[in-house]
């Protein structure tokens, strides 16, 4: 008798869950028909790729979003005159590809300190909430960056460097990359 009823219970739990897989909801609101997932995953898998120049977030969830950074004007080395900082996420950096400076800066009193990182293609590189920032990117190139949703819409904060500051980032990042050549 305890057999039986071991059985009837394996079979009654794995009839709930093939009825649950077969004609439960999925995410995009469509029913699954068959087993066939060759054919059922067809438009699940969404691409999402920016090449243009700048800052475009691709991905967008109700919790974090993922954004390119590639090369233009506004992020050659001799185009940076500013940092910036969020106050309420991270920022996670990862090269794709070319050749980016990642500078986090230290202000105290309006005097700057900054430090430099020559990216590594590959590596996440990230920038704690709180800390300034800023990247100089070389022609050419690709990032990726995760951070909470919709940062770049109002959780930032400019702090325009002065003409000395400027002058000194834009020697240290070209000395850096020249030290790597």
């Amino acid at each position: 008798m305890h057999q039986i009823r071991k059985r009837l219970l394996y079979f009654f739990c794995l009839n709930l869950i093939v009825s649950l897989f077969l004609f439960s909801k999925p995410v995009f609101g469509q029913k699954i028909k068959n087993l066939n997932f060759m054919e059922n995953r067809i438009n699940l898998i969404e691409k999402l790729d920016f090449t243009g120049g700048g800052y475009k977030p691709v991905l967008l969830t109700d919790k974090w979003q993922i954004a390119y950074l590639n090369s233009c004007p506004k992020y050659k080395i001799d185009s940076i005159k500013k940092v910036d900082v969020h106050h309420l996420t991270d920022e996670a950096f990862v090269l794709l590809n070319g050749r980016g400076v990642l500078m986090a800066a230290k202000i105290v009193n309006d005097e700057v300190s900054f430090e430099l990182i020559d990216m590594e293609q590959g590596v996440n590189y990230n920038i704690p909430k709180n800390v300034w920032h800023n990247i100089a990117l070389l022609e050419n190139t690709r990032v990726l960056i995760i951070e909470n949703e919709n940062t770049h819409l109002g959780d930032y904060e400019f702090f325009h460097l002065s003409e000395v500051q400027i002058l000194k980032l834009h020697q240290d990042v070209k000395l850096l990359l020249m030290s790597k050549l």
